[in-house]
C-alpha cells in the first residue's frame, strides 16, 4: 500500500481546530474590550483635571493683569469671563467632544489674597467641584493644592 501525499491545496484546518481558535479569540476580545473602555475612561478624567489646570493658569494671568492695572476682581473669576477676555480659549469637552459654551458654563476659580485658591469645574457629564475631607468627598470648590482625579464626580 501506498500512502497519498496531501498536496496544499488538501490541506486545512479541521472544524474541531477552527472552533478552538475561535474560541481563544472570544476569550481575547472579552479581556481586552473592558480593559481598553477602562482605559479610555481614565484618560478622560486625567483630561478633565488637565483642563482645570488651565482654567486655574488662565485666571493667575488674569489677576496679575487686573492687580497691575490697579483693578479690584472680587474673590470669583467665571470661566465665561476668562474666555471673553481672551485668556482662555473655549475648553473641548473630554466626554461629548463638544465646546463648552462659556457664556452657559457656570464654572468658577475663587480668588484669596490675589491668589486663585480654589476651582469648580463643570463639563456636560461630570464636575471637579469637591474637596477630600476625613476620606470623604465634600460639595464644594476643589483647592488647587489638591487637584487630582478622585475629586473628579459625575454631573
Amino acid at each position: 500500500m501506498r500512502a497519498k501525499r496531501l498536496t496544499l491545496s488538501e490541506q486545512g484546518l479541521t472544524l474541531i481546530e477552527l472552533l478552538t481558535v475561535i474560541v481563544i479569540l472570544g476569550i481575547i476580545a472579552a479581556i481586552a474590550v473592558p480593559a481598553v473602555g477602562g482605559l479610555i475612561e481614565k484618560a478622560r478624567t486625567q483630561s478633565f483635571v488637565s483642563n482645570s489646570y488651565a482654567v486655574k493658569d488662565a485666571a493667575t494671568y488674569y489677576l496679575k493683569d487686573q492687580v497691575a492695572n490697579d483693578h479690584d476682581v472680587g474673590n470669583q473669576i467665571t470661566y465665561e469671563l476668562l474666555v471673553e477676555e481672551g485668556f482662555l480659549d473655549e475648553i473641548k469637552d473630554p466626554d461629548t467632544g463638544k465646546l463648552w459654551d462659556a457664556s452657559a458654563n457656570e464654572s468658577f476659580v475663587k480668588v484669596e489674597k490675589e491668589k486663585v485658591t480654589s476651582i469648580c469645574l463643570y463639563g456636560e457629564k461630570r464636575k471637579l467641584c469637591s474637596r477630600m475631607e476625613n476620606k470623604q468627598l465634600i460639595d464644594g470648590p476643589a483647592p488647587i493644592s489638591e487637584l487630582n482625579v478622585e475629586l473628579v464626580t459625575p454631573k
